[in-house]
């Protein structure tokens, strides 16, 4: 069961550097994001040399806790890292911890050679524009005529749906198919 409760919940860590700087110091670029399965948010911003808490509300999270695991989603505005837009065909820099606790100690799991307070080894993402013309619409009767059935079928979450099947209001739920190496929405 996914706990929050202090001194040692569960929860992840996400560290962004937001100008993706190869450094190893924590500049004011330099974000991490806790967030526990209920939700609640902490954050800590860069100031040279450490983590210095730090408030942001323009940060959302939201969290579902099932019986034996959690998903949290976090949407950060560009603004709130100090960017006025998404730097297209520019570098952030990103890292992620997973944290599992019982209240009384705390495993942290993070990817291999990546130290949380040098962005210089966190992961550098280069951003590109995306191709409007990428996704295309699929209806409803490609979907029962076995367009989809081959298991590459996408809810619009990213879970894999493995089958459609015609409910009894002859819909299938909204979805992105993946055929041929193309993308497609399906229509309902």
């Amino acid at each position: 069961n996914a706990r929050s409760l202090l001194p040692n919940p569960d929860g992840i860590n996400i560290y962004l550097e937001s100008k993706g700087a190869s450094t190893d110091r924590l500049l004011q670029t330099a974000y991490r994001f806790n967030i526990l399965p209920d939700g609640t948010l902490s954050a800590s911003k860069g100031n040279g040399t450490n983590w210095a808490e730090t408030t942001m509300q323009t940060i959302h999270t939201c969290s579902v806790v099932g019986s034996t695991n959690y998903r949290i989603e976090l949407a950060i505005p560009w603004s709130a890292i100090g960017l006025d837009a998404a730097p297209i065909g520019g570098n952030i820099s990103v890292n992620l911890e997973i944290l599992t606790g019982d209240g009384t100690q705390q495993i942290v799991e993070n990817i291999p050679d990546v130290s949380p307070t040098k962005p210089a080894t966190w992961i550098l993402l280069h951003l590109i524009e995306p191709d409007p013309t990428s996704i295309g619409e699929m209806k409803s009767e490609e979907m029962l005529n076995g367009k989809c059935l081959d298991g590459k079928c996408y809810d619009l979450n990213g879970r894999m749906v493995s089958t459609l099947q015609r409910s009894s209001s002859s819909t299938f739920p909204r979805s992105i198919v993946i055929q041929n190496g193309k993308k497609r929405l399906s229509s309902l």
